[in-house]
């Protein structure tokens, strides 16, 4: 079905200024001709400005958590409608005949170059056509150092059918993505003689002055492994489905990454998860199966499962890789290996895998066993414990802001929650965070506090918290809120941190920068000097007196199961004695009213005589 639009501008926004993002949109809200749509992606912004969308008419997506340039683009091509994606940033512009200058050289080429120009408060950035693509610079404008989405307006159904979406949580994706797109030779067209993209540079908070400052490196600046070089030879791996996780796709990642400066590689995939995908589109390129001919140096079949695509040549024999015990295999599922190439090599993961599959089929196969990431790198690993009721005057919002401002920096913690409560909205909300495990009340966590780095305690206001005071007796530094009686058990620094209500509602990226850097390298060591004695011996001296005559024994008979009732029933503070307070023994709603089994009630006499002929109560 044809589409209703020939092309779609996807627009990031994060934190953007107000006239900076009016500028973008009233320059693509007037463009000289039609026939294209609009998304902005909110992507989790703290300000409202990315709403502004909305009066122009123009399609609003926002995000739950922050995703950063690469996954709001992501979301901008699954919602487009239109042939052609135009990427443009929210604190950018493209001139007013940009989508006209664009559609008179669009023949239907998989992508269109476009040039463009800088600008900045800083004068030193203003440069009109800083680049206007010309046939001696295209099309891989990469070597020239230019990365920009901006400057390639690509066919949506190509990007669909070559995978070809941004690295998600990184904070630049541009060049990454822009290597993988020339590495799959699409056919081009450019618009000459002038730019239509304006890019702004040197203003705070963008990313590109960022990385000028040195703040932020952007990721694969080396191309190397996207690059033909003449040395080395094509080696094509083929793995029918990709998941996520498992044995056969952790073993496809480590040998990619260990390969890939050796050998030009090609993953080729039936289906593959796009969380997984995004990893190897770092090492290799990466290609969905469609029926297409292919040619290869060398090739590998990492699954022996069947589905074997037979439009791939091979120079040299295929390699069969063979994961598993293949008796058990058959034992499961009655899968029997048949050899799908001549003159194959096997290469087994294991000696035990070696010696099943030749009882099994008289195949000779050689011991390579998987090899591991060559990339691991251990990064400090919090752990975090918080023991509250789960209730919003304990912090509810700042337990999920606290998370979201880990994630965004890549931070590494396991976050224990024990209480229990009545919002269940939020509850649920903190319940689907990554790394935090929601716990049932406990009444002995000492053993847990003492092993975790840090108790966390973010509430609105307390008296004297006993889940720090106890946090401190293990000598467990603690995490709060600046509540005013924090101050006379939490030392800023030496046993713990106080984080000021201002940084959840009001804290910078700075701010959370510097805060979340001294608690991860900065834990704080210290000794618990209990003050329980000297408070003891007050007690007894100064408030209750002290004690006359013989301490008797503690006897207490057992506790009759039977008369004990679970539910706690409330004062009774009522002093109409018209009204009783009863505990319904079944739901049910009576007069507008809804009544819970088990949950104490006030009924006047009258209710209360008509519920019992009805045994409700």
């Amino acid at each position: 079905m044809e589409s209703k639009y020939k092309y779609s501008f996807v627009i990031p926004c994060y934190n953007a200024t107000e006239s900076d993002f009016r500028r973008c949109l009233d320059y693509i809200k007037n463009q000289t001709i039609e026939s294209y749509e609009v998304i902005c992606v909110d992507d989790a912004s703290l300000v409202d400005t990315p709403q502004i969308a909305k009066e122009y008419g123009f399609k609003y997506i926002r995000h739950d958590v922050n995703k950063h340039n690469g996954g709001a683009r992501n979301t901008g091509i699954r919602a487009a409608i239109g042939d052609y994606i135009i990427f443009c940033n929210s604190d950018d512009y493209f001139e007013y005949d940009t989508v006209e200058q664009i559609d008179k050289v669009n023949n239907g080429e998989d992508m269109i170059i476009v040039g463009f120009s800088t600008f900045g408060e800083d004068k030193r950035y203003e440069k009109k056509n800083r680049f206007v693509p010309t046939e001696e610079t295209t099309p891989n404008i990469s070597k020239y150092n230019w990365n920009g989405e901006a400057m390639h307006v690509v066919k949506r159904q190509f990007l669909l059918d070559n995978s070809l979406f941004e690295l998600e949580n990184v904070p630049v994706a541009d060049r990454d993505w822009t290597l993988r797109l020339e590495a799959l030779k699409p056919t081009y067209a450019f618009v000459p003689d002038k730019a239509l993209y304006n890019y702004q540079f040197g203003h705070e908070g963008a990313i590109m002055t960022d990385i000028m400052n040195g703040n932020i490196v952007s990721n694969l600046t080396n191309p190397e492994h996207y690059e033909k070089v003449d040395k080395n030879i094509d080696l094509l791996i083929y793995e029918h489905s990709i998941p996520q996780i498992g044995g056969n796709t952790t073993s496809l990642t480590n040998f990619v990454k260990h390969m890939y400066k050796k050998f030009n590689i090609t993953v080729l995939y039936k289906s593959c998860d796009l969380n997984r995908l995004q990893i190897l589109h770092k090492y290799a390129r990466c290609i969905m199966y469609k029926g297409q001919d292919l040619e290869t140096d060398l090739l590998i079949w990492n699954s022996s499962w069947g589905f074997y695509p037979r439009t791939i040549k091979s120079k040299k024999k295929p390699i069969q890789m063979l994961h598993a015990n293949y008796q058990e295999v058959y034992d499961m599922c009655g899968f029997r290996y048949n050899e799908f190439t001549p003159n194959t090599k096997h290469v087994a993961v294991s000696q035990h895998v070696s010696d099943v599959f030749k009882g099994m089929y008289n195949i000779d196969s050689e011991v390579m066993y998987n090899m591991l990431d060559p990339d691991v790198k251990v990064d400090k690993v919090l752990r975090l414990i918080t023991a509250t009721r789960l209730t919003p005057k304990k912090g509810l919002d700042r337990i999920i802001r606290f998370a979201e401002e880990l994630k965004k920096r890549n931070k590494k913690y396991l976050w224990f929650i024990y209480g229990k409560g009545h919002d269940q909205e939020t509850i649920n909300r903190i319940s689907t965070i990554e790394n935090i495990i929601l716990m049932p009340v406990s009444y002995d966590l000492s053993h847990y506090m003492a092993d975790a780095h840090y108790l966390i305690h973010l509430s609105d206001t307390e008296g004297d918290p006993y889940c720090t005071k106890e946090a401190l007796q293990v000598n467990t530094p603690c995490l709060t809120t600046s509540y005013p009686a924090t101050y006379e058990q939490i030392t800023d620094g030496e046993n713990g941190y106080i984080l000021d209500f201002d940084l959840f509602e009001n804290g910078t990226e700075k701010q959370w920068d510097a805060a979340i850097k001294k608690i991860y390298t900065k834990i704080p060591v210290f000794k618990y000097k209990s003050k329980d004695k000297a408070l003891e011996k007050k007690w007894v001296t100064d408030i209750l007196g002290e004690p006359v005559g013989d301490i008797r024994d503690i006897v207490n008979e057992p506790i009759d199961m039977t008369e004990y009732k679970p539910i706690k029933q409330p004062r009774n503070t009522n002093t109409n004695p018209n009204v009783t307070l009863v505990v319904p023994l079944k739901t049910f709603t009576k007069d507008g009213r809804s009544f819970l089994k088990g949950k104490p009630s006030f009924l006047n006499n009258n209710e209360v005589e008509y519920l019992k002929g009805l045994k409700y109560i």
